[in-house]
């Protein structure tokens, strides 16, 4: 047998095996350094009350068969979709850390096998997936800590990989069950994470209406029964998320007597705040909704509030209050409802939930009644957690939108050293910490000399180096989709510019909702970039790749 070059072996018969071989190789070798990258990385324990701790013990009662704990003023102040996973990974003997790790892969393997039915050629995926494997939000510290970020992302991928899968059938005809289902988990569980990931509710909107605009399924070439059938299927996540919430709130209502999940966003709570935030006082800064001298009015005009008062920690310098927002002389809005329902707890004035509600209720009812009979001067200004917007803030508000599209481009990033710390936590939170997550952070993985010893200045160069390129990326993504959208009629889109256009109008709403609460609650901080990042570094060299196909396309004669 003779033998020719290897060019010639790569264009004879056997070319496509060898380049779907040689794109399989480096798909592997691509995951399996990531892999490395983040293999002395576990998660860390931290106390934190409203946040890691608060989870993982939440997550602990779950598995012990005791709802999420014992009632108090910090149990439903989060979403509890994060417990939840939590809990469900430690049935099933999965170790939290290597487990996210492996689904935000196979969510990016997902979201890769619709891009290949897209038609991308191989160089061009093996480009969106390095990119998206080796994000550095995945190396950083935030990513070890028991944030929802984290889970977001995962969800957010798998959410618009599933759209891409269920577009890309009703275009080919094919089965799209399997992927509406993939669709309703991600968009029920997403909806129990994080409380703005109601925004998702618009994106599957904007997403059904594309489905039943797909050319192939119109009204003149599709049976009514098709119809009917594609309207149900398309719904399927709908009703999903919808019976999910159903049967959390039914589950919270039996452990706990009221069927509130989200005590900041349900209940009588919020609207306790906005009452008390309507007490006319000198200071009127937007950071702050409940001033100490409203706290000293209420103290005297409300006397069954006192007892709260008289437990809410006084402001300082040395709070993070001043440290991080410059709000000294009080306590900013991203930590006062907290204090205020923390203080409420403390006095013994909200032991379970349905008294909590009548305690809140009734104080509400006399900051009313006060206002009403002019022992105090109030005004308007909403009935929930944040106020309604007013001119005098859209200065904030232009400037909490640049930060927040600044940091959604170029988000700040601190690289994760390694995976051991000194804990300064009790020894029993420790301990729950690893029951719960399968971790042991107390010896280090690393020993002198290793081969794991370069990581982390690996990790701090590949940040150093990732930014600026994904930066120049994004920036000309932007343009380039709207030119795709010029040379493309909706009746001609197909599945991803679709699925990205969705992902863009998502990020943009976000975006602007995010700047709004940020203009009362202070900067919010990168880790809120983390799902939107990940995805528009992996769609944005696709989106430049499309764009030049179709320039190339226009300019032939």
């Amino acid at each position: 047998m003779k033998f020719g070059s290897v060019g010639d072996l790569i264009r004879g018969p056997y070319a496509e095996k060898i380049r779907n071989g040689l794109f399989a190789a480096f798909l592997v070798a691509a995951i399996a350094a990531k892999l490395a990258l983040v293999s002395d990385l576990s998660v860390q324990i931290i106390f934190s009350p409203h946040d890691d701790s608060l989870y993982v013990m939440r997550a602990l009662n779950l598995l012990n068969g005791a709802g999420f704990g014992a009632y108090d003023g910090r149990l439903l102040i989060k979403l509890p979709g994060i417990s939840l996973c939590l809990a469900g990974l430690r049935i099933l003997g999965l170790p939290y850390m290597f487990t996210l790790n492996l689904l935000y892969i196979a969510a990016g393997l997902y979201f890769l096998s619709g891009l290949a039915r897209c038609g991308f050629g191989r160089a061009g995926m093996l480009l969106a997936m390095t990119l998206y494997l080796f994000n550095p939000v995945t190396f950083i510290y935030e990513w070890t800590r028991i944030f929802r970020e984290p889970l977001s992302t995962v969800l957010l991928v798998t959410l618009l990989a599933a759209m891409l899968h269920v577009l890309l059938a009703v275009r080919d005809r094919r089965n799209v069950l399997p992927h509406m289902l993939v669709l309703g988990c991600a968009f029920s569980i997403a909806l129990l994470v994080r409380e703005e990931d109601r925004l998702l509710w618009g994106a599957y909107l904007i997403f059904f209406v594309v489905v039943l605009i797909q050319d192939r399924w119109s009204a003149l070439r599709v049976p009514v029964h098709k119809w009917r059938t594609l309207g149900f299927v398309a719904l399927l996540p709908a009703a999903m998320a919808l019976g999910a919430n159903f049967v959390i709130h039914a589950y919270v209502e039996s452990r706990y007597g009221l069927p509130i999940v989200y005590e900041f966003g349900e209940g009588e709570f919020p609207k306790l705040l906005a009452a008390i935030r309507g007490i006319e006082t000198r200071k009127d800064n937007r950071l702050v909704m409940v001033p100490q001298e409203a706290l000293a009015k209420l103290r005297s005009e409300v006397p069954d509030f006192a007892p709260v008062v008289d437990r809410i920690p006084p402001p300082g310098p040395k709070t993070y209050s001043c440290q991080l927002q410059g709000v000294c002389s009080e306590w900013s809005n991203g930590w006062m409802p907290f204090w205020i329902r923390d203080a409420a707890a403390d006095a013994g004035l909200t032991p379970d939930l349905p008294t909590a509600q009548k305690y809140f209720r009734r104080i509400r009812g006399e900051i009313e009644e006060a206002c009403r009979s002019g022992r105090l001067v109030c005004r308007y200004k909403g009935s929930g957690l944040i106020p309604p917007f007013e001119l005098r803030w859209t200065r904030a508000y232009l400037h909490e939108l640049r930060r927040l599209a600044g940091m959604f481009l170029m988000p700040t990033l601190n690289v994760a050293a390694d995976s051991y710390v000194d804990l300064d936590v009790s020894t029993e939170l420790a301990n729950i910490f690893r029951v719960v997550t399968m971790t042991d952070n107390q010896v280090r993985p690393n020993p002198q000399n290793s081969f794991l010893n370069p990581i982390a200045s690996w990790r701090a160069n590949l940040i150093a180096a990732y930014r600026p390129l994904a930066l120049v990326l994004l920036l000309l993504s932007v343009p380039a989709l709207g030119y795709l959208w010029t040379k493309t009629s909706w009746r001609e889109a197909g599945p991803f510019l679709w699925v990205t256009t969705v992902f863009a109008i998502l990020t943009g709403v976000r975006i602007a909702v995010l700047a709004y609460g940020a203009v009362f609650f202070g900067p919010f901080t990168s880790r809120l970039a983390f799902s939107t990042y990940a995805v528009a570094a992996m769609l944005a060299p696709l989106i430049l790749i499309e764009a030049a196909r179709q320039f190339h396309i226009a300019r032939k004669p």
